[in-house]
């Protein structure tokens, strides 16, 4: 894919708006197919449309020119900011019209469904269980976009994919394909097929010059689904982790810490191991504590030379040893030289540049954040002035020839240019050195096109930086001569070195490399003379230093913490979110980004490890390669971090104790009493004062047991008279501002949720109406009975539940849970009136199956029932019992409160509509503007 460009195309002319469907005349036979246009109006209205889509409207208009030689027909689109470009074109021997516009990244967001989305009654834990589905809606800034694609796709022939190159592009390129089959289910790709029905097809460049894109144009292919599917896997996973651990925080330090109120406390599984790496250095810094030592120094001038000869032991902590070895070098007087050793070498070129070492350069030399340089390498790139920026590629595939061209754009610069010459002419060219890296899709990044229009300052920097790098790859080493002297004073040992630079190459180019000449005496073996001074040298040792953003970058590619573009996402994040500062070039970390990573390291979790996440980066090339399905990896991924999100809740304590030692404790700065005897407290009995500090944060305060309870933020409370059957504290009553709604809390068991069993200990806060105590007349979680195992979610049971319009059933504990999708169950007679669950089967327990068996009492004479569900069958035939239960988890579906008797066991197309099902739940399907015929199919063959 990389060709160097021909000369550039001459400027665009501005479209008139007099043209409306006048397409201009061209003459321009290109190696894609003859562009002759003299069609008329009719029959350019006529030709079968092809709908292109690219990911930015810069990148839409410049590909559109291309192809078109800048004849292309602009109007507006539905929406104002993504254009529509038309024009008659041969594609692989077929006359179509190609129609060109845009996205601006990704078209939908993802989502909990509503039943899950409030952070006061769904427990965070919740979130980790993947039979809860998740919803990608429409982005509510971008349904002028799928409004519009859906237009255009509606008559479309067929579609082609423009979307950049990379992982995030292919899954942007499925969500256009999306948005466009709701306008045209005809639209179709079947990647291992070649049929008439593959009318959507997927472009594949690397830069936006007229080669690249020609090249693109004939060589179409399918668009990758593993990819698209690793970058869904990692969304999922990134929000179900983001959202639990989020609200897990937020809500538990929010209430106990002053100063916190502000944002969210978020957590990311890329933004904590950075922070970590951030956190581990700086404690490492403070903490140090400096040695002294001592080291011999020998120096010699010589006819304006100067040799230091460094002492073969380094330095060492002992003062009075290093003295004796000083006094044994000031008897000897002389230094004997033992040993000279001249020898050729050589600097090696730098390798081709990759995103990550373009980040660590520019932040090096430029003083440009990661997150700076990849926008301007955006701009430059969409300006066709350099290949795609985010590439992993170390290693040039194209030929000599085409790299030399390539060279040759860069001869009349005033600065690099005559380099640019010597490579070409003097012979001074050699083969760019092969990294160990390549993604397959990019080549590494390299200018494509000579400025042709004024650049800003930090664009100027930047192609400068890459068109150096590119010049130097293309050089030949630097080489020298290296003198290395050894030495001997009485028993120590010295060495010193010498260089002198015989060839500079890519230095005279490179100039962010230093490698320059050391001159030193004349020495020959057997050489004894008195060195000018021998000293004892004392210094002391230096922590290490603060990590700098290159430092930085380098540890999370090691680690495998985030790709080559989305470092620079994260190390932006951690500072948005107030996690880490940069002061000057080094990372520091905040009050709050130290507590967390302390307390989770007390806590012995590896949140803010490397680890865990390189696991999740190493599974998503896994899916790139075909050899783990999404589904696997999220399982795996939610089983591994959900078992450190229990051990987190469990060990919570420690969060507070740690953040204690940086933030003020609610209650413990200024308040305000707004009743001084407001509720009993229930370990002295004494009467808690209601407060509120200057975060406008509510609490109670026992004035003697010195006890902070935090309460709701909204909503007035007042005391009930009713006393926590778990804590024995009053109860307070609070109304819903916005619904009006009465309820009731414990401020004990609001704050620090009861760790009994049915009780919702995996919550960070637990107000009544969560509560599953027996006995309490005001909890409102009454515990399910367990009846027996539920055959398809095997660690989940089926409970006795009761129907909306009366009598009872028998479902799996996820039955009828938003977003849930377990359907199992066991519908009883509708003259049931009781159903009692007694003893542990005896069979099922022999079995080692954990199933109870239950008493169903019937209105009317029929006498009661007693039985195991799990092993007795006589009940499945029964024409008054219905068991609709399935080894696979089953669709909520319309017709759950179906009558007794109905016995759909698992109807052939259930699994089908499960597998098959779209979770793309904001299109309506209507083809009724379809206007796609079979003329012009020959096209996609």
């Amino acid at each position: 894919l990389n060709h160097a460009p021909p000369p550039p195309p001459p400027p665009p002319r501005a479209p008139s708006s007099s043209h409306n469907n006048n397409f201009r005349n061209n003459n321009n036979n290109t190696q894609y197919g003859n562009n002759n246009n003299t069609t008329n109006n009719r029959n350019v209205s006529a030709l079968p449309r092809v709908l292109n889509v690219a990911e930015k409207p810069d990148a839409a208009k410049k590909i559109a020119n291309i192809l078109s030689n800048n004849a292309a027909h602009y109007k507006r689109g539905i929406s104002k900011y993504n254009p529509i470009y038309e024009f008659p074109f041969n594609l692989n021997g077929q006359q179509v019209l190609m129609v060109f516009t845009s996205v601006i990244g990704h078209l939908l967001e993802m989502d909990f469904p509503s039943d899950y989305k409030s952070w006061q009654s769904v427990a965070p834990v919740s979130l980790f269980d993947t039979r809860i589905r998740v919803e990608l809606n429409v982005d509510s800034s971008k349904t002028d976009i799928a409004r519009s694609l859906k237009e255009e796709a509606s008559k479309a022939l067929g579609l082609i994919l423009w979307l950049d190159c990379d992982r995030e592009g292919e899954n942007i390129g499925f969500e256009v394909i999306h948005a466009c089959k709701l306008g045209n289910s005809r639209l179709e790709s079947r990647p291992q097929q070649h049929s008439l029905t593959n009318n959507i097809k997927r472009a594949r460049f690397s830069d936006l010059t007229p080669r690249a894109i020609q090249h693109a144009i004939q060589h179409l292919i399918a668009p990758n689904h593993h990819e698209s599917a690793s970058v869904d896997a990692r969304r999922e996973i990134d929000l179900r982790l983001g959202a639990a651990f989020t609200r897990f925080q937020s809500l538990r330090l929010q209430a106990r810490f002053e100063g916190l109120s502000d944002d969210v406390i978020s957590y990311g599984s890329c933004q904590f191991p950075t922070l970590g790496f951030i956190v581990r250095r700086y404690l490492k810094n403070q903490q140090f504590i400096p040695e002294t030592f001592w080291k011999v120094s020998v120096s010699h001038s010589h006819e304006g030379k100067v040799a230091n000869f460094l002492w073969k032991r380094g330095h060492i902590f002992d003062r009075l040893s290093a003295v004796i070895f000083l006094e044994c070098c000031l008897d000897a007087n002389t230094m004997q030289i033992t040993r000279v050793n001249r020898r050729p070498t050589t600097n090696r070129k730098p390798l081709p540049l990759n995103t990550v070492e373009l980040q660590k350069l520019a932040s090096t030399h430029l003083r440009m954040s990661a997150s700076q340089t990849m926008t301007v390498a955006e701009e430059l790139y969409n300006k066709s002035f350099i290949s795609y920026p985010r590439t992993e590629t170390d290693s040039f595939q194209i030929t000599d020839q085409e790299l030399q061209d390539l060279i040759q754009l860069q001869t009349g610069d005033p600065n690099w240019g005559q380099h640019a010459t010597g490579i070409l002419n003097n012979n001074k060219y050699m083969r760019p050195r092969n990294g160990r890296n390549n993604d397959n899709a990019h080549p590494p990044i390299h200018p494509v096109k000579y400025p042709d229009e004024e650049l800003n300052n930090d664009q100027k920097r930047l192609y400068e930086l890459i068109t150096r790098h590119f010049l130097a790859c293309t050089s030949q080493d630097a080489r020298g001569d290296q003198t290395t002297i050894h030495g001997k004073m009485g028993s120590e040992e010295f060495t010193c070195s010498g260089l002198m630079i015989t060839e500079r190459n890519y230095l005279d180019v490179y100039t962010y490399t230093r490698w320059t000449n050391r001159d030193i005496p004349v020495f020959t073996e057997g050489q004894e003379f008195v060195p000018s001074s021998v000293m004892l040298h004392e210094g002391s040792t230096t922590p290490p230093p603060l990590l700098t953003e290159t430092a930085l970058i380098s540890l999370m590619d090691k680690n495998g913490i985030g790709t080559d573009a989305t470092i620079a996402e994260h190390i932006k994040k951690i500072q948005k979110r107030n996690y880490a500062r940069k002061r000057g070039t080094v990372f520091e970390p905040t009050n709050l980004g130290l507590a967390l990573v302390e307390a989770y390291t007390l806590m012995k979790l590896d949140l803010t490890r490397p680890e865990m996440r390189a696991v999740t980066e190493k599974d998503m090339r896994r899916i790139c390669l075909g050899n783990l399905s999404k589904e696997q990896m999220i399982e795996q991924t939610m089983s591994m971090y959900k078992s450190v999100f229990v051990k987190a809740s469990k060990q919570a304590a420690m969060l507070d104790e740690t953040c204690a030692k940086y933030f003020k404790k609610v209650g413990e700065g200024q308040t305000r009493v707004i009743e001084r005897e407001f509720s009993s407290c229930g370990i002295c009995g004494n009467k808690m004062s209601y407060r509120t500090n200057t975060d406008k944060k509510k609490f109670l305060k026992c004035s003697t047991c010195k006890e902070i309870h935090n309460l709701p933020h909204s909503g007035d409370p007042r005391p009930h008279s009713a006393s926590c059957a778990y804590c024995n504290f009053q109860v307070l009553t609070l109304v819903n501002p916005k619904t009006k709604k009465e309820h009731q809390i414990c401020p004990k068991c609001f704050s620090t949720p009861p760790d009994v069993e049915d009780a919702a200990k995996e919550q960070t806060t637990m107000r009544c109406f969560q509560c599953s105590h027996p006995t309490c007349p005001l909890a409102g979680k009454k515990k399910e009975e367990l009846v027996m195992p539920c055959p398809a979610c095997k660690s989940i049971h089926m409970t006795v539940k009761t129907k909306k319009a009366g009598g009872y059933f028998i479902g799996c504990s996820s039955f009828g849970k938003g977003g849930a999708k377990c359907n199992n169950a066991i519908w009883m007679p509708s003259n049931v009136k009781k159903v009692q669950v007694l003893s542990p089967c005896q069979t099922c327990v022999q079995r080692h199956v954990r199933a109870f068996r239950i008493k169903v009492e019937f209105t009317g004479s029929e006498p009661p029932l007693e039985t195991c569900l799990q092993c007795d069958t006589s009940l499945r035939n029964h024409p008054d019992w219905g068991f609709r239960l399935s080894s696979t988890p089953q669709l909520q579906t319309n017709n759950r409160g179906a009558r007794a008797g109905s016995t759909s066991s698992n109807r052939s197309g259930s699994a089908s509509r499960d597998r098959n099902q779209t979770t793309h739940s904001q299109f309506s399907r209507n083809n009724s503007g379809s206007r796609n015929t079979n003329s012009g199919r020959s096209a996609w063959r």
